[in-house]
């Protein structure tokens, strides 16, 4: 029964995948008729809310090694904000009868949303990472297109503006050189132990 009910609770979740399909259509439906449906704008909610309560949990997350919740952290990061900034720039473009500029540049961000995808959706399937480093590149192309069509902010604000407070950057932090410790604790005693069987 608890199987079942996993299974299912998968199959109702919507994947990221599903939620930029979303936002892509909308925006391509604004782009078509030149005009920004604003009561249309909620479709970014789902994505901005997911990703912000996402951050948190790869904050508390245990299992992951440093790199990956680092490389993790700053992805939903990167998808947060760069939907909620979009979804304010829209609003204020349909407030003054301007289309189709932010919607087109919007509409450019949508391939680097689908590049992290396929990644992250795996990774709740699996709740494991793979090939970490071709994410933090899609991230990082991500956060520099984002930057460059005006879809971003400074760290400081975002990580306000999300709800992360300095005390939960401060847990973080201790978490991180309390695995460093570990870590190298561990180093040293396979170390040991080889040069003892040598």
């Amino acid at each position: 029964m608890c199987v079942t009910f996993t299974v299912l609770s998968a199959v109702l979740m919507k994947r990221y995948y599903d939620d930029f399909a979303i936002i892509e259509k909308t925006l391509g439906g604004f782009a078509d008729t030149g005009i920004i449906g604003v009561s249309q704008l909620d479709v970014f909610d789902s994505i901005i809310e997911k990703s912000n309560a996402d951050q948190i949990k790869i904050l508390n997350n245990t299992y992951l090694t440093l790199n990956d919740q680092r490389i993790l952290f700053g992805v939903f990061r990167n998808i947060s904000e760069t939907s909620r900034i979009m979804k304010s720039r829209l609003e204020q473009a349909y407030s003054i009868g301007e289309n189709p500029t932010t919607t087109e540049a919007a509409l450019e961000i949508m391939p680097l949303f689908f590049n992290l995808s396929d990644y992250i959706d795996d990774f709740f399937n699996k709740i494991e990472i793979f090939d970490s480093d071709k994410i933090f590149m899609f991230s990082r192309n991500l956060y520099k297109k984002a930057k460059k069509l005006g879809f971003s902010q400074d760290s400081s604000t975002q990580l306000k503006e999300i709800g992360v407070s300095t005390t939960q950057i401060k847990k973080f932090v201790e978490k991180f050189n309390e695995h460093i410790v570990n870590e190298l604790e561990l180093e040293e005693e396979v170390g040991s132990a080889d040069e003892n069987s040598g």
